[in-house]
């Protein structure tokens, strides 16, 4: 009978699979316990988070003194919440009394703007006639003024009815004032002036042709009481006679400014003739300047009225 021998195993084939199994197996056994380890540290971090988060999270054991401190703090920060509000509803208060306080003035103020120009239209004509009656008393008091200062009478009660009528009036009261140092010895007249002047003139002729020698004083006290001089407004030169001829022809003429002019420019040793003369006649001019100042602003004024 025939025998059936055994086969004998090839080399390199069950070893070899046996050996990879087997270092396939550790590996695995390898992995899982690195694993293992990986995730007991990874428990053992989170439950050292949860310990930290429970720490922190937990109330700190209370005091008696905190305790009051919160309290005292809560107190404070409730009384403050409530001042603030309270200050609100006043500011909010306070802002609408603003505005309501701004409408009334702003009513009131068209109110009386409106009232003024109704009485500016309704009063326009009665002021007008008030300026002109005004403006008519004015020319009036400076007719009478004048008619003193031409007559050399006193004129204090004349300026007197200026004072209501100044009042309110800078012009006017210049003027007034400008006049009132002659009220009440009143001006000399032209006529005054005029009629004193030869006299004044012999007298201012002798001075001048009068010397330090005794015959010449006699001389000068002759022509003083004898007229030797000529007269009218066509004598030439510069000379004193002239210049007195000249003066006396425009006092003749109404013209005492000029007349004036011609006196003070005579020389120097004829002041004592003349002094007196120019006084009169300069205060005389003075108080003319004032009331044709006065007539002027009157025709003004009643202009302005119509």
């Amino acid at each position: 009978a025939a025998t059936t021998a055994a086969e004998t195993p090839r080399p390199g084939t069950a070893p070899d699979a046996d050996k990879q199994r087997a270092e396939q197996a550790a590996r695995m056994l390898a992995e899982a316990a690195a694993a293992r380890q990986q995730a007991e540290e990874e428990l053992k971090a989170i439950a050292e988070a949860r310990k930290a988060v429970q720490a922190a999270t937990a109330p700190a054991p209370a005091s008696p003194d905190s305790d009051k401190d919160v309290a005292a703090l809560r107190l404070e920060i409730a009384t403050i919440r409530s001042a603030l509000q309270t200050l609100d509803q006043a500011m909010s208060g306070q802002k609408d009394e603003t505005a309501r306080q701004r409408e009334q003035a702003r009513t009131l103020a068209e109110a009386i703007d409106k009232a003024r120009a109704e009485a500016g239209a309704l009063g326009a004509g009665e002021k007008k006639a008030l300026d002109a009656a005004r403006a008519s008393a004015v020319v009036g008091v400076a007719a009478r003024l004048s008619s003193a200062i031409e007559s050399g009478l006193p004129f204090a009660q004349e300026l007197g009815l200026l004072a209501p009528l100044a009042q309110g009036d800078a012009k006017l009261g210049e003027i007034t004032a400008a006049l009132q140092p002659y009220a009440q010895a009143g001006v000399a007249s032209r006529a005054t002036l005029a009629a004193s002047f030869p006299a004044v003139a012999k007298a201012a002729l002798a001075d001048d042709l009068a010397d330090d020698s005794f015959g010449e004083r006699v001389l000068g006290k002759i022509r003083s009481i004898v007229s030797l001089r000529r007269v009218g407004a066509d004598v030439p030169g510069d000379a004193v006679e002239a210049k007195l001829a000249r003066a006396e022809a425009a006092l003749e003429g109404n013209d005492v400014a000029k007349a004036v002019d011609l006196v003070k420019s005579l020389p120097q040793q004829t002041a004592n003739a003349t002094s007196a003369w120019l006084a009169r006649a300069e205060a005389h001019l003075a108080a003319k300047r004032g009331v044709d100042q006065l007539a002027t602003y009157a025709v003004a004024l009643l202009g302005a009225a119509r």
